[in-house]
């Protein structure tokens, strides 16, 4: 191999190590605020406690990308004898609430990271802005933790994609 094809295959071995580092961002781990939880995230989501209700046990997000994750819970017990798509139902009734011309879509089922549940959507106006979120209610046996994810509406397919990757990393600490 000629000197000029090996100088060229490493200027392009470089480039292609380049744009793949840009690509993939690294990710970081959190817990929440009582020790019992936690998800995975990318390194450039940020701790949102300060800004957290003190029901709330976990919140993070990136405002640059306007994604967000916040995290509570209440007790199996709390829950009565309501099942756990009455209790979706419930809680989604109150939180939308809270949002300006809002409209519900239908609870799924969903598995996270072993867990079962449900996942409905709540779109609506909140602080003048088109936003989207997911509310999804688990159930993880002596607790019922309620993720609630949430992004503008203009691109909620993409936040969907990228706060589903987060939601299924959720768990008990390992």
């Amino acid at each position: 191999m000629s000197k000029t094809k090996r100088i060229t295959a490493l200027v392009l071995l470089m480039l292609l190590t380049t744009v793949l580092c840009s690509c993939s961002e690294g990710e970081k781990v959190i817990k929440s605020s009582d020790g019992k939880y936690q998800m995975t995230v990318p390194e450039s989501w940020s701790d949102r406690m300060e800004e957290a209700d003190k029901e709330i046990l976990l919140s993070t997000g990136n405002k640059a990308d306007n994604r967000f994750v916040m995290v509570s819970e209440v007790s199996a017990e709390s829950r009565g004898s309501l099942s756990l798509k009455e209790y979706l139902e419930i809680f989604t009734s109150y939180f939308a609430n809270q949002v300006s011309d809002f409209t519900l879509g239908d609870p799924e089922s969903v598995t996270v990271n072993g867990y079962s549940g449900y996942q409905t959507r709540v779109s609506g106006q909140t602080g003048g802005e088109d936003t989207t979120y997911w509310i999804t209610i688990l159930d993880c046996g002596e607790s019922v933790p309620c993720l609630v994810s949430w992004g503008f509406t203009d691109n909620a397919e993409k936040a969907k994609a990228d706060l589903d990757k987060v939601i299924n990393t959720f768990g008990p600490v390992v």
